[in-house]
């Protein structure tokens, strides 16, 4: 006849507890770049601030307004 015993064997360790999780897997600075690019990218004023400043960029290329055009009539987009 098998008896059931209760609690540790006589002898034998305490169970290790389980690990922590890891806090992540990038590093640091990688996660604060992260963080204000996505800070950047919900901030919709300097968004429109920025789109302004590539079209005022691109606006003076003959090839890159051409393809704009061409874009913005496909898509049913008027350019500004």
């Amino acid at each position: 006849m098998v008896h059931a015993v209760e609690g540790p064997l006589p002898g034998s360790l305490p169970p290790c507890p389980p690990p922590p999780p890891p806090r992540s897997c990038l590093p640091p600075a990688t996660v604060k770049v992260a963080k204000r690019e996505l800070r950047m990218e919900c901030d919709y004023r300097y968004e429109l601030q920025s789109q302004q400043r590539f079209k005022a960029l691109i606006s003076a290329d003959p090839y890159t307004s051409k393809v704009w055009q061409g874009w913005a009539g496909e898509h049913g987009c008027q350019p500004h």
